[in-house]
């Protein structure tokens, strides 16, 4: 038997050399995490998240499994 499950994973990575806090809230709950220097940080977020960078205090809200990147200290939807 196999069972099929649904991630809901999104994801957040910098190319610099500079690491990056943020602050993520979603439905079931806030975490803060770093990212640092040419990685990327996953997490869950099946319902919708918000996520904050600390240094800039900029926010961006995604609806689940969205890539972002951290490009010249500015949080993006990677296209």
């Amino acid at each position: 038997m196999t069972l099929t499950t649904t991630a809901f994973t999104a994801s957040l990575k910098t190319l610099y050399s500079t690491s990056y806090a943020c602050r993520i809230r979603s439905r079931m709950g806030l975490s803060e995490e770093t990212v640092y220097p040419q990685s990327t940080v996953y997490f869950d977020c099946p319902y919708g998240c918000e996520i904050t960078l600390l240094k800039t205090d900029q926010t961006i809200k995604i609806e689940s499994d969205k890539d972002m990147v951290i490009d010249n200290g500015e949080l993006k939807i990677h296209e």
